[in-house]
């Protein structure tokens, strides 16, 4: 693209000329105006470039000849036009392209005659000069501005001066900037500057060293006139701007979270996000929300990773390497990271509010390098003591403090909350509330009696402590709900048939493999008798024969009589589960050894 300058000098002289002395009122006076101009035009103009040679007042247009061509000759790349506008200018119009190589200047002459005797005598020269020989000129090839960051709006960082090498020209130099950097990522205008004075001054944002350390920016020196056109291309030349931010002390540190290479594999057990945005299930997001209230966060936005492993957790597991990264240029050494460990203090929740303590002992860090840590858990983590933990870091930056931040405030403090969450596995079998159940009824109580209610608890959580409760040998006689552990009668039951039931109960879990943690109880059903027969004869006719004289009190025979109810029942006892009188001792040792794991 080309750019454009031209110049112009005017020498004006006017005489006056009086033709008839004794006639002034017939206007008889002639005036004559000689006008000399030099322009100068580049040599590679386009055709129809037009460039202002002088003004008049609006009326000289209106009392010329209607021709507004002044002056054309078909051996000139140009010819000159005389066209009303705002006021009554005087244009050079190229109709053809120069060749500077054949001539390098037109001179010409032309009468410019207006009515009421006034003459103007135009001497035009047109200079063809070549357009690289008068682009505007910077001082230096590039210019560096070095500037600290976080200075304020407005404020200035250097200046850029181009001139014109031009030494006949009366043209001005305005500055422009231009560049991708000129914009900040929130579309804010970084920099700008003067137009008339190429300072250049920070605009409506801050400079920040950790988000981009050199800015780089052109300014273009633009040649300009007072009564440039449209139709003119104005000259340019560009100069580079590098602004390098100079680092302070004002940023805090990052601790990155990474998890050890043999945990990789596992995607889903580490979840990343905002500790005042945790997006877990509705019982976690509660627990966090009450750990937030109880505790003053340093950093509203602090990172929040969740980590999910597998009980029993063995001790001295490495369960996260921590970075600590600062951005600073200024800054060195290396930086403490202390650990806080917070879990609930109970399992019951009163009124419905969780409750926290800190608990030492759990956790601790170890030195892999310089900045970098290493997180372990101190001892064998199960979930059925605590599920949630609640790791607390804090990495502190103890450098020495700048103008900008001061040492003693919470800005030089770092947060990271790692919420670790032990996943169920069925590692717990049921156990009943009682080791043995006896129970006593009367016989011939109706069917559906309620005997008792067991039931056994799992320490797993979801299907893993979900429990169920079934006969282990099914009969005609008893039954259990699967569900509750209510354990009923089927039928009437009569002591005169079995005075003693034995029944086995099994509560086992869902989880998996189904029923391979599984307990068993012993419930003895005692049938206890009733007055439930009337007594009878045994014969239904006694003969006795008796001798005569017999003294008074003499036993003549013996009337017999039975009732059922004193009699022994058919069976002594009937034992409804795997396990007979010799194995009770061995069965209770299994027992008392299930419940101490």
């Amino acid at each position: 693209m080309w750019k454009l300058i031209y110049g112009l000098i005017l020498f004006s002289t006017v005489s006056m000329t009086r033709t008839d002395r004794n006639k002034l009122s017939d206007r008889s006076y002639s005036i004559e105006s000689n006008r000399t101009y030099m322009i100068f035009v580049p040599k590679d103009v386009p055709i129809g470039y037009t460039q202002i040679i002088d003004t008049f007042d609006s009326s000289f247009c209106l009392r010329c000849p209607t021709n507004k061509t002044i002056s054309h000759q078909h051996k000139l790349p140009f010819e000159i036009l005389l066209l009303p506008n705002d006021n009554c200018t005087l244009y050079l119009h190229i109709i053809h392209l120069f060749d500077q190589t054949r001539i390098s200047k037109y001179t010409i002459q032309q009468n410019l005659t207006r009515v009421e005797n006034i003459t103007i005598n135009i001497q035009l020269s047109v200079n063809i000069v070549d357009v690289n020989d008068h682009v505007p000129m910077f001082g230096n090839e590039f210019y560096h501005f070095i500037v600290k960051e976080n200075v304020q709006p407005g404020t200035y960082i250097g200046h850029v001066q181009a001139y014109n090498p031009f030494i006949f020209s009366t043209s001005k130099i305005s500055y422009i900037l231009h560049d991708t950097d000129l914009k900040h990522l929130n579309n804010k205008t970084m920099f700008r500057i003067d137009k008339y004075t190429g300072d250049i001054f920070l605009f409506d944002c801050k400079l920040d060293y950790e988000t981009k350390r050199e800015h780089k920016i052109m300014v273009e020196a633009r040649v300009y006139d007072d009564n440039e056109t449209a139709t003119q291309i104005p000259l340019s030349s560009f100069v580079d701007i590098i602004i390098t931010v100079e680092d302070i002390n004002d940023e805090k540190l990052q601790i990155i979270f990474t998890m050890p290479d043999d945990n990789n594999n596992n995607e889903n057990s580490v979840k990343i996000m905002n500790i005042s945005k945790p997006q877990l299930s509705e019982e976690q997001n509660r627990l966090i929300s009450a750990f937030r209230s109880r505790i003053n966060l340093i950093e509203n936005d602090a990172g929040l990773v969740i980590l999910s492993k597998e009980e029993p957790l063995p001790a001295n597991t490495l369960l996260a390497l921590l970075h600590l990264r600062d951005n600073d240029q200024t800054s060195n050494g290396t930086f403490p990271l202390r650990l806080q460990t917070h879990v609930k203090c109970s399992k019951e929740e009163i009124f419905n509010t969780v409750t926290f303590c800190r608990v030492t002992n759990l956790f601790h860090l170890s030195i892999f390098g310089p900045n970098v840590y290493g997180l372990f858990n101190s001892r064998i983590l199960d979930r059925e003591k605590y599920e949630n933990y609640i790791i607390h870091l804090t990495a502190i930056k103890n450098d020495s403090p700048s103008a900008e931040m001061n040492i003693n405030s919470n800005s030089f403090h770092t947060e990271l909350f790692i919420y670790l969450v032990l996943l169920d596995i069925n590692d717990n079998i049921p156990i009943f509330n009682q080791s043995y159940f006896h129970i006593q009824i009367n016989e011939n109580e109706p069917k559906g009696k309620f005997l008792t209610h067991l039931h056994a608890h799992d320490n797993d959580k979801g299907i893993n402590g979900t429990v169920r409760y079934e006969l282990i040998v099914n009969n005609r006689l008893f039954s259990i709900n699967a569900y509750t552990g209510i354990l009923r009668t089927k039928r009437r039951l009569d002591r005169e048939l079995c005075e003693l039931y034995r029944i086995g109960v099994r509560a086992y879990d869902l989880g998996f493999p189904q029923r391979k943690y599984s307990s068993i109880v012993l419930v003895d059903v005692q049938i206890n008798n009733i007055n439930d027969h009337v007594p009878y004869f045994m014969h239904d006719i006694y003969h006795f024969y008796v001798e005569e004289n017999v003294p008074i009190g003499k036993i003549i025979g013996r009337l017999t009589i039975d009732d059922k109810d004193d009699q022994e029942p058919i069976e002594k006892i009937i034992n409804l589960s795997t396990i007979d009188d010799g194995d009770i001792l061995h069965f209770n040792a299994r027992r008392s050894h299930a419940i101490a794991r």
